[in-house]
């Protein structure tokens, strides 16, 4: 993710500083365009509204497909490649730098267009998670059977207890069901 805003930060300056201020102010809004759509779906799913999240889910999902794999690739990254030569036949200065930082960019689009294809497939067809798939570690947790093993006990992940709240050494402080169904307070030395 740093990598995309490293790029799209050194794409906008050297535009303004070499004078292609049109190719800048399109590279900011074919950026910014989806990013509220994405927004807004993580506000309602976080306040519990999954059928309207899933409906700003999918508007993200096609403001994102048209913007940075349509429309950049098609009117940005081949003009800049192919008529970014001067009248004379000599090539615009800076064309070495900006080309090479376009295609990378579109192949982070790219990657982020397999994830987002990815999350939707979960979610429309498999009717699953609707955890950030960008987050392993938020991924891997809800596609288990929310933090419940078969048999009843908690599970553990990276070191956190999923019901229960820690000490500062790692230690439960609340109850903790035991395999054979007995209670056990932790925090309290025996």
């Amino acid at each position: 993710m740093l990598l995309h805003h490293v790029i799209t930060l050194l794409l906008v300056f050297f535009s303004w500083q070499m004078s292609y201020h049109r190719v800048g102010s399109v590279i900011m809004l074919l950026m910014d365009f989806s990013d509220p759509y994405m927004e807004i779906a993580k506000a309602f799913l976080y306040c519990g509204h999954p059928t309207i999240a899933d409906l700003f889910f999918a508007t993200f999902s096609g403001v994102f497909f048209i913007t940075r794999n349509f429309f950049f690739p098609f009117y940005i990254v081949y003009p800049g490649i192919t008529n970014s030569n001067s009248s004379n036949g000599v090539s615009v200065p800076g064309k070495p730098f900006f080309v090479p930082l376009l295609f990378i960019l579109q192949g982070l689009f790219l990657f982020w267009g397999f994830l987002i294809v990815r999350m939707a497939v979960n979610i429309y067809i498999l009717g699953t998670s609707r955890a950030d798939i960008r987050d392993e570690d938020a991924y891997l947790n809800e596609s288990k059977t929310n933090g419940k093993e078969k048999n009843g006990e908690e599970t553990k992940t990276n070191g956190k207890e999923k019901n229960g709240e820690k000490h500062k050494n790692g230690e439960n402080t609340k109850k903790e069901t035991k395999k054979n169904g007995k209670e056990k307070d932790d925090s309290i030395e025996e």
